[in-house]
């Protein structure tokens, strides 16, 4: 991680992590992302070395893909289906990948894919 990425105002900082029932979204739907403060900057970064850092109202991402945006989308998404608690969450688990469903609605509410490797 250089520094160097594209920036843009964020709308959700690392304290989304704190939530434990948003947490457990995060890593079930971003499950290979870490985050972590040093310095006093947040820091994220993703197996496939995509990362980004916050920086007062600014996140700066680079690398494959754009982390922050992967997490701030998992964050909206929870939101939208109403803060649900892990109680709620049901797994189905294939050879393909992973469906969330979310009890008492149709059809899976996200899709995981197996972690390469």
């Amino acid at each position: 991680m250089n520094g160097t990425g594209a920036s843009r105002p964020y709308r959700f900082d690392t304290s989304i992590y704190r939530d434990d029932e948003a947490r457990f979204w995060l890593d079930l739907t971003n499950p290979d992302v870490r985050a972590m403060t040093v310095d006093g900057v947040s820091i994220v970064f993703r197996s496939d070395g995509a990362w980004a850092h916050l920086i007062e109202d600014l996140v700066v991402q680079g690398g494959p893909g754009s982390v922050w945006d992967d997490v701030e989308a998992a964050h909206d998404d929870w939101l939208a289906a109403g803060r649900p608690s892990r109680e709620q969450y049901r797994l189905r688990i294939t050879d393909a990948g992973q469906d969330v469903f979310l009890a008492g609605r149709p059809g899976p509410m996200h899709r995981l894919r197996p972690l390469p490797g």
